[in-house]
């Protein structure tokens, strides 16, 4: 009863922070008989000398806010923004990169994940059983990877090797 009355104290009511202290956690003296009385000092079991008081309590600071800076993160691209970057840094040409941006998208609708029930994988949608050496050891659902071999079969085939190719001009 007495530590909920001291935890109710503590938030509800204005008592000096010593004196709340001293409720709580210091023992009461001993009381004096009439033999010690007049030789031994009061015996406490707190050490006053270490009393904390609640105002003495370190504060946090507040959070501190990096300085704001006027530079723009870097764009998030999309993977057929990916797939169509390799394909420029392989050497495609302006037609080339928007042709390979039709194939994907009547291909896979730009998806890196899609599978055909041909057993053709990927963003540009490469035919597993005809191509499977070309990204052996490599993901074929990466962007990137998918981009190299499609270049790679367009080196050899042009845009004929993809049946979506007439939807796109070529």
């Amino acid at each position: 009863m007495t530590a909920v009355l001291a935890v109710a104290l503590l938030f509800c009511a204005p008592i000096p922070p010593q004196t709340l202290l001293e409720r709580a956690l210091i023992w009461p003296e001993s009381k004096p008989n009439a033999t010690t009385a007049a030789t031994a000092p009061p015996v406490s079991f707190f050490d006053y000398s270490t009393l904390v008081t609640l105002d003495a309590t370190p504060r946090l600071s507040a959070p501190t806010v990096p300085p704001a800076t006027n530079a723009e993160p870097p764009p998030v691209l999309t993977p057929i923004e990916v797939a169509l970057n390799r394909l420029a840094e392989l050497g495609a040409t302006q037609w080339q990169l928007r042709t390979f941006g039709c194939l994907a998208w009547f291909e896979s609708r730009n998806d890196p994940y899609a599978v055909s029930p041909t057993n053709d994988f990927g963003i540009l949608q490469i035919n597993r059983f005809f191509h499977a050496w070309r990204w052996a050891g490599r993901d074929i659902y990466d962007p990137v990877v998918n981009a190299e071999v499609a270049w790679d079969i367009f080196r050899e085939s042009g845009f004929r090797a993809w049946t979506t190719a007439q939807m796109c001009g070529v």
